[in-house]
Parts: structure tokens; sequence; C-alpha cells
């Protein structure tokens, strides 16, 4: 057996010359006093391979952590033991070679790219890599329906979302709270709270990171239960240099909400609730199970829009509803196809 090698990195916060993406100063860590504390990990490459990574969580109170700077120590992997037998993790070490650092944690961005000296085995290699502060984007998002504002009739987790030629590039998860008219976000990047990945409701997990320069944008999924809210609008923010903070209000719409029944004849001319039904409109289709449907659409300008209605084994029926608001107790019958069951 032989003595693997080792890595001490330092970490430091750093602010850019205006308009130049030049190092300036270091700065304190700007986010020292979130809860839960952000993390900062680096990552091993040896020939574009990840080897493994090293963290820390920036607090003052951690070990290695300063106003401006943190140090990490890499030796390898000794994962615990439910690691190893339920993942199937193998313990490593740092063999001899060239390395790639790369550094991440919530508002900042890593620059230029770090390549260590070549590490012996048996031999300790003190690295330096520069983060630099990041931008940061703020919004308030008002409420309304057919230009008012209105209100939340329930409480509802909102994540608006920050993207960038297609790719999502920072999240913020708000509570908006019932009989509020707007809620703000605020979003430096992703933040993995409690631990370093943001993890968004498909389970894909997104390193913490920053928004470097680009013109982003914002976009509100829709949310909601009883009253479902949409973005209609396109919103832009753009964010000129490193260490820029850019704001942005816009509104978003409640949409129109359709309910009732799907309901067909029997062999015995009885009205029944259908199973297994369909409600259609703009694109958007709601599955019934019981015959009951509520449909949300976006509102329309020429205040009418058409509503399809389908089940097997029965024939489709189109009608057209006039709101911009809601609709309650729609009672639809379809008319079985072809001949009943004896």
């Amino acid at each position: 057996m032989q003595k693997g090698g080792a890595f001490q990195v330092t970490v430091e916060s750093w602010n850019t010359r205006v308009r130049t993406r030049r190092p300036q100063a270091p700065q304190p860590w700007r986010f020292l006093d979130f809860c839960p504390a952000p993390r900062l990990r680096v990552y091993f490459y040896r020939d574009s391979v990840e080897v493994g990574y090293s963290e820390s969580i920036l607090s003052l109170d951690f070990p290695g952590v300063t106003l401006t700077t943190a140090t990490l120590n890499f030796t390898g992997h000794n994962w615990p033991v439910d690691y190893i037998i339920f993942h199937g993790y193998t313990p490593s070490s740092v063999d001899a070679g060239n390395y790639t650092l790369k550094a991440y944690t919530y508002g900042y961005i890593q620059q230029e790219t770090f390549t260590t000296p070549y590490v012996s085995l048996g031999d300790l290699c003190r690295s330096f890599v520069r983060l630099f502060i990041a931008g940061e984007i703020h919004g308030t998002v008002l409420l309304e329906m057919n230009g008012l504002f209105v209100s939340l009739t329930e409480n509802a987790t909102v994540r608006p979302e920050v993207i960038l030629t297609g790719e999502l590039k920072g999240v913020d998860v708000v509570n908006a709270t019932i009989d509020s008219s707007r809620f703000d976000f605020s979003t430096a990047g992703f933040y993995g709270k409690g631990h370093f990945f943001y993890v968004d409701p498909e389970g894909i997990r997104w390193r913490d990171n920053g928004f470097d320069i680009g013109n982003y944008t914002v976009f509100v999924p829709e949310f909601g239960y009883d009253r479902l809210f949409s973005q209609t609008l396109d919103i832009y923010a753009n964010v000129p240099d490193l260490n820029t903070m850019v704001g942005v209000i816009f509104h978003i719409d409640r949409m129109i909400k359709i309910s009732g029944i799907i309901t067909g004849l029997d062999d015995q001319d009885r009205p029944v609730a259908l199973v297994w039904a369909f409600a259609s409109t703009d694109g958007r289709t709601y599955y019934s199970f019981d015959g009951d449907f509520y449909l949300h659409t976006p509102q329309s300008t020429a205040g009418t829009f058409p509503l399809t209605f389908s089940c097997p084994g029965y024939i489709g029926y189109s009608q057209t509803f006039a709101t911009n608001d809601q609709i309650s107790n729609v009672v639809i019958l379809l008319t079985q196809s072809g001949a009943p069951f004896p």
C-alpha cells in the first residue's frame, strides 16, 4: 500500500471591478446570516473525471471558515458503512497527477479554471480558488383577474424560476398566504436549504450556484388548487454585471374555473355519472374518475371559449361558455354511441 496525496484548498470570496470581470478585492461571504447556512463544495477532477469533493458550511463557527475564506481538506472519501452497503460507494484516495478544481456555493460563480501542480503520492498540495459574487434577482408578483387585484383563497407554495436560453439557472421557494394579493421573491441562483443541492419537484438536483451576466427570463409556474394562477406575460431581468441586484415587478392572472359533472344515459335512459370521462379546452384536459370535473383555463380575450366532453362508448359533446371568472355546477349529458350492452 502506498500513501495517497492530499489537498488543502482555500476558497475566497471576491468582488470584481465594474464592467471588467477582473478581481478587485476580497469581500465577506454574502450569506453568512442565512439559516440554514449555505454549503460550499469543491469538486476534484482528474483527466475530466470527477474523483470526489470536499464540503464546508459557510458559517463562522464552522472549522476553517473566516469572514472571507474557507479552507477545506481532501484525501479521498471514507464513506459511512451504509453508503458502501446500500449505494455501492467505494472508499477512494488521491492518486498522483494534475487536478482541476471547481467550487460551488449559493450566489457565487467561479470564473477561472484552476489546475493544480502535479500532485505526488504522499504529498500535500495547497491550492487557492477565487469565487466571485454573482448577480441577484428580486421580484414582486401581483395577483389579478380582469385587470383587478384578487386574493388567494388558500395557502400556496410558489416556485419562481430564472431561466437563461432555455436552461434553469435559479429558483426561489415562496410560501404565499391566504388573503394576500401579492408575494415577493428573491434568488441568487440555487440554494439547497440544509444541504448542497436544490431539489425540484421532479427530484432533479441542482448544484448551488449564482447568476452570471445575462438576460434572464423570470417565470412563475402555475400554482394553486381551488383557483389556479398562470403567467401570461414574458418577463426579463437583465443582469448587466457581477455583484449587481436587479428587480422586476409584474402580475399574473387567476385562471377561469369550470366545474360540474359529466353524465350519460344508461341502457334504460337513466342519467349516471360517467367513469373515465374527459373535459378539455385550449390544449388542457382534465380526467374524471367519478364524473366530477374541475378544469382551469387562462382568461379569454374574446370572453368565450369552447369545452369538449368525451367518454369511451359515448358521443363527444362541445359547448361554448362565456365567462372570465368561474362557472359551477355544470351538468353535461352524453349519449351512448352504438348499441348498448344487453
